[in-house]
């Protein structure tokens, strides 16, 4: 897994290197560090700059184990808090709002306030 700018995305891909990919933000943690700056990243919503809401995000440790994370209200800075706190070493933010769900084994962790298009599947080998 590899942490990159938005901006690089397309260079990347076209390097012929990327099985899957995510893009979102804002970016939360860089390197270990709270690196919230959601307007240096071109975001304008109140929803995402200062206000508090539902949140997912995602994140993965220094030992390369994945985070999903989902709270029913935050602000931008505090979900960057509980991604620091849950031991992410790169995270960002994904939608939130009646679009924040998370389902583990079967049942519902954070039930979404509506109905979700999409998802991202983790599937787990055993």
């Amino acid at each position: 897994m590899e942490w990159i700018e938005g901006s690089q995305i397309n260079e990347v891909y076209e390097q012929g290197q990327v099985a899957g990919a995510i893009q979102a933000g804002p970016r939360l943690i860089t390197d270990g560090k709270k690196t919230v700056n959601p307007l240096a990243e071109g975001f304008k919503d109140p929803k995402i700059l200062s206000n508090s809401g539902a949140r997912s995000a995602i994140g993965i440790t220094k030992d390369h184990y994945l985070i999903l994370l989902t709270t029913s209200g935050a602000t931008i800075p505090q979900l960057a808090d509980l991604m620091l706190q849950a031991g992410a070493v790169n995270a960002m933010n994904l939608d939130g709002g009646a679009s924040s769900g998370l389902v583990y084994n079967g049942q519902y962790i954070t039930k979404p306030g509506r109905d979700i298009s999409n998802a991202l599947l983790i599937l787990v080998d055993n």
